[in-house]
């Protein structure tokens, strides 16, 4: 268990920085994360559209 009573702040002699909500965000608005998924999503169905030709498009021959 911690020395400190608060589990927040387990040492309190040290100075803790506070940053503003700003500063800490991973990023600007998230576009380029929707541009990933959607590029992903497009990769997807280009796949499944290639599984799909090749699995019944060598059956119809037959």
């Amino acid at each position: 268990m911690a020395d400190s009573t608060d589990d927040r702040n387990p040492r309190p002699e040290e100075k803790q920085e506070v940053l503003p909500a700003t500063r800490t965000r991973p990023g600007g608005v998230g576009r380029t994360v929707f541009y990933i998924l959607v590029a992903s999503l497009i990769l997807v169905a280009i796949a499944w559209l290639a599984l799909e030709m090749w699995a019944y498009g060598g059956a119809a021959g037959s």
